[in-house]
């Protein structure tokens, strides 16, 4: 019994032991750690504060919009001249012959008509043309004249005779005016081609 009685006490005193030079390892990390943190700090104190400039950022800025001015009550129309501008290329389509999707026998001959109102401040002379613009010219031609004379604010029929084609289907033939310079343009504000 002495003998198991020795052997508790040393391992009671190991345990003990064990215990307190673990606690006292505490200390030596803590006191580590400061150390660590009192050098970092006086590397970083010892450097010197880099600031950079700003960089200067460019704000996004809305065009200004300028309010259309009204026009005179009175206009004088001007003739086209040799060089003539965007500001004569200016049409509506008021109404039209023979409605979309009107079916044709094959080969059949037909006059499709639309009446384009001049919307621009220019007299449209002969020397305007209806020119073909896109899909199929239906056995017309590609380039007409004006048929007359059309002022500011007038009218014009403008008839082709066209032949419907000999296969089945959908067929669209696109036509657009052309100034005497060769400024092609449409009807309405999205400069359109109006076609049958």
């Amino acid at each position: 019994m002495f003998k198991s009685r020795k052997y508790f006490v040393f391992a009671t005193l190991t345990i003990i032991g064990l215990i307190f030079s673990a606690c006292g390892n505490a200390d030596t990390e803590m006191a580590i750690q400061t150390a660590v943190a009192e050098t970092v700090a006086a590397q970083n104190a010892s450097q010197p504060l880099s600031t950079e400039a700003p960089v200067s950022t460019l704000i996004p800025t809305q065009t200004p919009y300028q309010l259309p001015t009204s026009l005179p009550t009175s206009i004088s129309p001007t003739a086209p001249s040799g060089s003539s501008n965007f500001g004569c290329a200016s049409a509506s389509l008021q109404d039209e012959t023979i409605v979309d999707g009107t079916i044709f026998k094959p080969g059949e001959q037909f006059t499709k008509t639309w009446y384009i109102t001049n919307t621009s401040n220019c007299v449209w002379d002969t020397n305007y043309k209806i020119v073909f613009w896109d899909g199929n010219v239906l056995g017309g031609g590609y380039v007409y004249n004006l048929p007359q004379i059309t002022g500011p604010g007038q009218t014009v029929p403008i008839s082709l005779v066209l032949t419907a084609p000999t296969t089945d289907g959908s067929f669209r033939s696109e036509w657009k005016l052309q100034t005497p310079d060769g400024i092609n343009f449409g009807v309405g504000y999205l400069n359109a081609a109006f076609y049958t």
